[in-house]
């Protein structure tokens, strides 16, 4: 468990370097640059979290890092290559970046205006997270017979957290759920 909370204070560590880079890049003022940074670097996640094992640290330190590339690096073909690897990493850490690439074409977009550019760009980004996930995905069929992308839960959390049996909405354990035999056989199709 030490070395765990170690590395997210590694981690958390870069991500605030990352994001001391990031806003110099993209805030001229100085003052106002001084002031974002402690504002974020003061925030409680990066306090709280460090003592967590959790995917907190992690995917702030993999978005940061994607975000500082593509600020810093050239266009070439290995920056979205590079990227479309990151952006899997982090997707496997946390399934919601899978949308990230949309932001990442979307700010290449606004930043050419060049179609050709935009399409290669994003050929090279999906191939980097495809060749990333791809393990992954092969793991899961082998395992569960179907395909699944990234994460699955069959409906569990919704099933276990919208219930008669939880009135208060949280997390509650699946044995205090409360189902008849013919809903157990309906799930267990």
């Amino acid at each position: 468990i030490l070395y765990g909370k170690l590395l997210n204070v590694f981690l958390s560590f870069f991500a605030i370097l990352f994001i001391f880079l990031i806003f110099k890049k993209i805030i001229k003022d100085k003052p106002l640059l001084w002031v974002g940074f402690i504002a974020c670097v003061f925030l409680p996640n990066y306090i709280a979290y460090c003592n967590t094992l959790g995917t907190e640290i992690l995917s702030l330190f993999l978005l940061t890092l994607i975000i500082l590339l593509q600020l810093y690096l050239k266009t070439t073909w290995t920056k979205y290559l590079i990227i479309g690897i990151l952006i899997g990493i982090l997707t496997l850490t946390k399934p919601f970046f899978a949308l990230y690439p949309l932001v990442v074409i979307l700010a290449e977009w606004l930043d050419h205006k060049n179609l050709q550019k935009v399409i290669r760009n994003f050929i090279l980004l999906a191939f980097g997270i495809t060749i990333t996930l791809a393990p992954w995905i092969y793991r899961n069929y082998q395992k569960f017979h179907k395909i699944i992308p990234i994460s699955w839960n069959s409906g569990m959390a919704l099933f276990v957290n919208n219930n008669n049996e939880n009135t208060y909405g949280g997390w509650m354990p699946i044995s205090a759920v409360k189902v008849d035999e013919q809903f157990k056989e309906k799930l267990a199709r």
